[in-house]
C-alpha cells in the first residue's frame, strides 16, 4: 500500500552567514577532509579490467607514484617523470596531468599473495565500478599495510562524515517542513516515487520508479526485520492505468532490488549554495539486478535523484524520500528515534567532537 503523505566534489568554501549554524561546522570537516594527505609513495599499478568489463589488452605493469588526498588517488608515471627531469616545463606539464582512482565509491581488498600470479605479494585489488579492476602491488609489506590502512581510514571518514551531513541537514531543514512530525513518525506503508537511479560511479543514469517496501513484521527486541526497495523501468512512460497494471507483475519486472543496505546519506553537493537544491543521496547495500533475488547479489554504492515536485525545495523532496529508506532497513535508530549518540556506531553523528 502506498505511502499517502503530502509531497509537497569540488571543496566546500569556509562556512560563512548563509549556512545554516546547523551545517557551518560540518561543512568545515567536509572541505578539510577532502584535502587531507592520507599517504603518498611508489608502488606498482596494473589496470587489469575496463570499465566494460573486458580484459585490458596487453597490460602491464607499471611504477608509479601516488598520493591520496581525500578520496581520490592521484598517480603518476614514475618513467615519465624522470624522462623530464631535467626539463622544468615538461616536468610541470607532466605532473599536472595525474591519473586518479576514486575510492570514493570503490569496493577494495588486501590478499598477502595474488592466487594463480607468479608469486606476487602485498597486493590491493581494487574496483571502482561494478566493472572494473586494478591491482596495486608495493614490494615492502609495511608499505602494503600503510596503504591499506590509509584507504579504509579515508572511505571510512568520508562516509561518516556524509552521514553527520545527513544528521545536520535534516536539522536544518526538516523542522521547516509542517508535516515533519507525521514523516517521522513509525508508518507500515510503502513510499512511492520516480526517480533517476544509478548502481555505482560511472554507471548510466536510469529512470525508474521505485517502490521502499517496509518491512511485513514489526522488529523485536535481539530481532530486526528489513524491507526492500525495488526498481521498475519506465521504457513507455506508463499512464497512471497502465502502471497499476504493471504493478500486479513487480516481481517479475523489477530491474534490480535492494535488500540491504548498511549505510544511507544525503550527499553534500559541489557547493553550500545548492544545499537547498541537491537531492542526491546514496546508499552502500546488496543489490539482486533483474529483480532475480535468486541470482548472487552484489555489494554495490546506489545513487538516488527522487525526482523534484512542483515548488517544492529539494531538501523537502529529499527527507520525504530519505526518511522511509532508513525505517525500511532500520539504520541509525530508525524507524524509532534517530540515534544521536556520538559514541554508538549505529548514529548519523558517531565520532564527532
Amino acid at each position: 500500500m502506498a505511502d499517502t503523505r503530502s509531497r509537497s566534489n569540488s571543496t566546500p568554501p569556509q562556512p560563512s552567514e548563509e549556512i545554516p549554524p546547523e551545517l557551518a561546522p560540518i561543512v568545515t570537516l567536509l572541505g578539510a577532509q577532502a584535502h587531507r594527505r592520507y599517504n603518498e609513495g611508489v608502488f606498482m599499478l596494473l589496470q587489469s579490467i575496463n570499465s566494460d568489463g573486458e580484459p585490458v589488452p596487453n597490460r602491464q605493469w607499471r611504477e608509479v607514484y601516488g598520493v591520496l588526498l581525500g578520496t581520490q588517488l592521484a598517480v603518476w608515471d614514475v618513467d615519465e617523470l624522470e624522462k623530464h627531469q631535467n626539463n622544468t616545463e615538461a616536468l610541470m606539464n607532466a605532473s599536472s596531468k595525474p591519473d586518479y582512482i576514486n575510492f570514493t565509491d570503490s569496493s577494495f581488498r588486501a590478499v598477502d599473495r595474488l592466487e594463480n600470479s607468479q608469486g606476487l605479494k602485498n597486493i590491493i585489488i581494487v574496483s571502482t565500478t561494478l566493472k572494473n579492476q586494478y591491482l596495486l602491488q608495493y614490494q615492502e609489506l609495511e608499505d602494503f599495510h600503510r596503504w591499506n590502512a590509509a584507504f579504509r581510514l579515508s572511505t571510512f571518514e568520508y562516509t561518516s562524515l556524509q552521514e553527520a551531513y545527513t544528521g545536520a541537514l535534516l536539522s536544518a531543514k526538516g523542522s521547516k517542513l509542517s508535516d515533519i512530525r507525521t514523516i517521522l513518525s513509525e508508518s507500515k506503508f510503502d513510499y512511492e516515487d520516480w526517480v533517476s537511479v544509478r548502481f555505482g560511479s560511472g554507471m548510466p543514469w536510469k529512470r525508474c520508479f521505485a517502490v521502499i517496501e517496509q518491512p511485513n513484521k514489526k522488529s523485536k527486541k535481539g530481532k530486526v526485520y528489513k524491507g526492500s526497495v525495488s526498481f521498475y523501468k519506465d521504457e513507455k512512460k506508463q499512464k497512471k492505468l497502465l502502471w497499476l497494471l504493471l504493478k500486479m507483475q513487480q516481481k517479475k519486472t523489477a530491474m534490480a532490488i535492494i535488500k540491504d543496505a548498511s549505510a544511507t546519506y544525503a550527499l553534500y553537493p559541489q557547493s553550500h549554495k545548492l544545499i537547498d537544491h541537491s537531492t542526491m543521496i546514496k546508499l552502500e547495500g546488496t543489490v539482486f539486478f533483474d529483480g532475480n533475488k535468486k541470482s548472487l547479489p552484489k555489494e554495490a554504492c546506489v545513487y538516488f535523484m527522487p525526482e523534484q515536485h512542483s515548488a517544492v525545495p529539494g531538501y523537502d523532496t529529499l527527507i520525504r524520500f530519505l526518511v522511509p529508506l532508513l525505517d525500511t532497513f532500520a539504520l541509525y535508530g530508525r524507524p524509532k528515534r534517530l540515534n544521536a549518540n556520538k559514541s554508538e556506531m549505529n548514529s548519523l553523528l558517531f565520532g564527532l567532537p
